[in-house]
């Protein structure tokens, strides 16, 4: 597995967030010696949903950036979107994301109006 670390945004809407230097090298550090790029507290196995949904919450409250959108759910959406508009096939995304169906896969994918014209322009 590869992480590009340089590249790392975070996409919330219409907004993208950087990640932190700090947070890139956590995750390259935490990928040296864990199986898992979110281990539990033991490290065997990944973190759980409900414990990485409260570690984000408490982050985004602390950052001050409570209301702006910023779930677990929403980092999910951003990262299936930014996939497919890096042109990654949808049978990729969907074999990464743990998808069963491409119609359940496509509704987390974000199609604003400036995408289908610029779509139809490439014809």
């Amino acid at each position: 597995m590869q992480i590009n670390l340089l590249a790392c945004c975070y996409y919330c809407h219409d907004n993208t967030y950087s990640v932190s230097a700090l947070t890139r090298a956590s995750v390259y550090f935490v990928h040296q010696f864990c199986d898992w790029l979110f281990p539990s507290r033991d490290g065997d196995e990944p973190m759980g949903l409900r414990g990485a949904d409260q570690i984000l919450r408490t982050a985004v409250e602390r950052a001050g950036l409570s209301g702006k959108g910023i779930s677990t759910h929403s980092t999910r959406r951003s990262f299936i979107t930014k996939l497919a508009k890096r042109g990654v096939s949808l049978a990729t995304i969907k074999k990464a994301t743990g998808h069963t169906d491409l119609k359940v896969l496509s509704r987390y994918i974000e199609v604003t109006d400036d995408d289908v014209k610029q779509a139809i322009a490439t014809l």
